[in-house]
């Protein structure tokens, strides 16, 4: 990706690189190819760091997640960019790393999607696959360390100049530990306190 002289990736160049892998992934009996993981992990890395300053598309992302899930066999190389992106937000969400303030939306929604729930676009359920919440899920206390700290809209607002997106990224990560919850059976009691009083808070606020 060519950056301008503010430093800011064009968004056409991100698109028509996902689209050339998607592409590529769909090239049939992909996954024999001697280089295909490889090619997946160098494709991988470029992208994530794309995502620091250039916008995404959630249709884009969740078409090369689910090429690349249906492109490999074993289950970690399936999940190989899924797992990328969602590490990559979870580093943002730590401010280990930068994230253009439109993509902490659209990996959130990547998610959801995957757990059958509402996004900001009407998404038929059985066109994609990711498996974003297998990918999630080694990452769930660090969203609840998340949503329970009192500190992280400040930090946020710094960040994006934004006074709503905190609040909003905020409630659909503690949307994203409830589906976990719900799922998986995670019923410790710190969970289960975390999540009661920011929802109190929540409905407080409103």
């Amino acid at each position: 990706i060519q950056a301008q002289t503010d430093r800011n990736p064009i968004r056409t160049e991100l698109k028509s690189c996902i689209g050339i892998m998607v592409a590529v992934l769909r090239v049939h009996n992909f996954s024999t190819f001697k280089s295909s993981t490889s090619l997946v992990e160098g494709f991988s890395k470029w992208l994530t760091e794309a995502l620091h300053e250039c916008k995404a598309d959630l249709l884009d992302l969740l078409a090369v997640c689910t090429a690349c899930n249906r492109a490999l066999l074993r289950d970690r190389d399936k999940q190989f960019l899924t797992k990328a992106i969602v590490s990559e937000l979870v580093q943002a969400l730590k401010f280990k790393c930068d994230m253009n303030e439109h993509n902490y939306m659209v990996i959130i929604d990547l998610i959801l999607q995957d757990a059958g729930e509402d996004v900001s676009q009407e998404i038929a359920d059985d066109q994609y696959n990711t498996a974003a919440c297998d990918a999630v899920r080694p990452h769930i206390f660090d969203f609840i360390d998340f949503i329970s700290d009192l500190h992280v809209l400040t930090e946020i607002k710094k960040i994006t100049n934004s006074d709503s997106i905190g609040g909003e990224i905020k409630s659909s990560v503690a949307q994203i530990v409830g589906i976990e919850m719900s799922r998986s059976g995670v019923r410790d009691s710190r969970t289960l306190v975390i999540l009661s009083l920011f929802c109190q808070k929540h409905v407080n606020i409103s």
